[in-house]
């Protein structure tokens, strides 16, 4: 017995080290996306706050905290608390790198630790839920090898890194379900704190969790016992926001309201142009099955197959639990395994019907809520441990090859198209997709076409402009110093020696390529649909 454990216990171990491994070996291959240098530049803002709020109060100069919230009730990032960012900023501070590339590589690498731990807590949730060893780290095989995930895992620390954070909480809910004591319950409050900093989102996350605790309570002790526990819940998760969130210390109940407020109104009044379904929408008149779509066809299609039909198939049991046992129905909640099945379907339902009824600006995929393909790959298993549990059935030997060859297929595409996963489209829709949908729409590789420039132009100078929606300024971060200052970006077509396009179209603005003044210079292709091309001046 103590054998079959050292085995499993090397298995495990020898997968989540493969998983660092591949991401050692893959964190400096990616571009940035556009918008990467402003969330920098928030993380140093709110570094140099901190530090100064805290040198001002240990001197008691309220005078001078007075000037600083003046200062941060002025700046527009303030309802943004970065706290991927600031802590980026602080931990370049503190190893002394100054070179921006070096700052950017650390950022892709912490990013993806971040990531890869959260798999391993994703690991551990499904396996005390399932009791599976095996299937709970093909699940995380599956999450790490969804070439979307995979390739954002590095650069995307916004959704990628609110879905490791959604990873972490629902393990102390796991935790705290299963002993509430005070270890437990400051863990989840500390998890739930960085979710709601994180993005509103997480604010849905906490209040289903807060609603399906309370009622559990309610049925497993008194009303007043319930409300006390409940409420020293949202006691310490508050405290704990304020203390993550410098914006809140200066008015730490105003501030908070009025920072939601505005996230949403920002959001829902960003206008991009998008392309779905071959037609261009602004952001603001996407269809609301937009996002649904999206995941449809962006994820591995036996994922898709197996989360359909287990979810669902949750849906059934729970109903049959409560209907067989009508009178006994409360019961189901104070199991911890029905807890958290609970718990995963109901986020799953109101994160979809409130983002579809009220989140108004959709853009870049379904990557938003990123953070549902945990729940959606919990659901995955659920299914399919029902399909195999019917023994010697030529179903399960079907289902089991079906697993197998989608993780092989997955792991190939990656490794083939590598590191331009961020444009992989499934098995079944890849073959519909082009002129229907956005690829880039980040401008990652828009990086790795001024790298080909630069290798293949010996100029002491090269003029560079782009046609699309895209910050060349941000793209050539990445580069080493010298040839970063070889690079000049314009904006007038006359002096541009080289014209990029990822394909992202501007609102309001069709620029076209002189067939007369520029050629093709190089491409970059993903299953034969182009991403980037660049045109060379005649």
């Amino acid at each position: 017995m103590k054998m079959v454990k050292l085995i499993e216990k090397y298995k495990v171990f020898s997968i989540f080290f493969l998983i660092f491994i591949i991401g050692l070996l893959s964190y400096r291959d990616y571009g940035l996306a556009i918008d990467d240098e402003i969330y920098r530049e928030n993380g140093i803002y709110y570094k140099n706050l901190i530090k100064e709020y805290l040198i001002l109060l240990s001197k008691f100069d309220f005078n001078g905290i007075k000037i600083l919230e003046e200062e941060i009730y002025n700046n527009p990032i303030r309802n943004h608390p970065a706290i991927f960012e600031t802590t980026l900023a602080f931990l370049s501070e503190i190893f002394n790198i100054e070179e921006i590339n070096e700052i950017y590589y650390l950022s892709h690498f912490f990013n993806f630790f971040i990531f890869s731990c959260s798999l391993f807590t994703f690991y551990i949730i499904l396996s005390r839920r399932f009791k599976s060893s095996l299937v709970s780290l093909i699940a995380i095989l599956t999450i790490f090898f969804s070439p979307r995930f995979f390739a954002e895992s590095f650069y995307n620390s916004r959704d990628i890194y609110f879905f490791s954070i959604f990873t972490f909480n629902i393990f102390t809910i796991q935790n705290l379900i299963t002993k509430e004591n005070k270890k437990n319950i400051f863990f989840f409050c500390l998890t739930s704190a960085l979710l709601i900093s994180s993005k509103i989102l997480g604010l849905i996350c906490f209040i289903v969790f807060i609603t399906i605790y309370l009622f559990k309570k309610i049925l497993n002790s008194s009303i007043k016992d319930a409300l006390n526990k409940t409420l020293r819940i949202l006691v310490i998760t508050y405290l704990l926001i304020v203390i993550l969130w410098p914006y809140l210390w200066f008015d730490p109940f105003s501030n908070l309201i009025n920072a939601f407020k505005d996230i949403i109104n920002e959001h829902n009044q960003l206008k991009i142009s998008t392309l779905f379904l071959g037609e261009y929408f602004s952001s603001t008149s996407t269809p609301s099955y937009y996002r649904i779509l999206w995941f449809v066809i962006t994820t591995p299609a036996i994922v898709s197959f197996f989360f359909v039909f287990g979810f669902f198939l949750m849906i059934k049991d729970f109903v049959e639990k409560f209907s067989d046992h009508t009178d006994k129905g409360g019961e189901l909640l104070l199991q911890k395994d029905d807890f958290l099945d609970f718990y995963i379907l109901f986020t799953f339902l109101s994160v979809i019907f409130l983002t579809i009824t009220y989140n108004i600006s959709q853009f870049n995929g379904w990557r938003h809520i990123y953070f549902l393909y945990a729940l959606i790959i919990y659901m995955t298993v659920y299914f399919y441990l029902k399909i195999v549990s019917i023994k010697k059935s030529p179903i399960t030997l079907f289902t089991n090859c079906l697993v197998i060859l989608s993780l092989i297929y997955h792991i190939y595409w990656i490794y083939k198209f590598h590191p331009f996963q961020y444009n992989y489209f499934n098995i079944i829709s890849r073959h519909y997709i082009e002129n229907k949908f956005d690829k880039d729409y980040w401008g990652v590789s828009n990086y790795n076409s001024i790298k080909y420039i630069i290798e293949n132009d010996k100029s002491d100078q090269i003029n560079i402009t782009t046609i699309s929606f895209a910050d060349l300024s941000v793209s050539i971060l990445k580069l080493e110093k010298q040839d970063r200052n070889r690079i000049k970006i314009v904006h007038n077509f006359n002096e541009a020696e080289y014209v990029i396009d990822n394909y992202m179209k501007r609102i309001g603005k069709n620029y076209k390529i002189s067939k007369n003044e520029y050629s093709k210079f190089y491409e970059i292709k993903v299953n034969e649909y182009v991403i980037n091309t660049v045109y060379k001046r005649n």
